[in-house]
């Protein structure tokens, strides 16, 4: 920290370097889960990061602001934080959206205009 060598205990998930983090105080601490990454197929062969998520906590605020949470990020939008309680409603939606997804493909493909 700041040039001076402390103990940082992590949560078992914790995968961030401190070292190189090199914060510059104990409550600048974060613990960072790996990141999962959402990849799409795109028509050119390539893929296009969609959405990313990790868990995340703090060392700094009250008992409740230092619990983990799990972040989502959007390409170009506001993150997405999730206590561990609201995952499973959140998943829920997901795997709703996957259907809904399937069935517009559908919609497309038989819609689409003869050539």
């Amino acid at each position: 920290m700041n040039g001076q060598r402390c103990a940082v205990y992590c949560p078992s998930f914790c995968v961030t370097d401190h070292v190189a983090e090199n914060e510059r105080h104990l409550v600048d601490v974060t613990h960072e889960s790996t990141v999962l990454d959402l990849l799409v197929p795109r028509q050119d062969g390539s893929v296009q990061l969609l959405a990313t998520a990790r868990v995340m906590a703090s060392d700094a605020g009250s008992e409740d602001e230092r619990r983990p949470i799990i972040a989502v990020d959007f390409e170009d939008v506001d993150s997405l934080y999730l206590l561990p309680s609201e995952v499973d409603a959140v998943a829920e939606r997901v795997a709703a959206f996957e259907g809904w997804l399937r069935a517009l493909g559908k919609v497309a493909a038989d819609g689409a205009i003869a050539v």
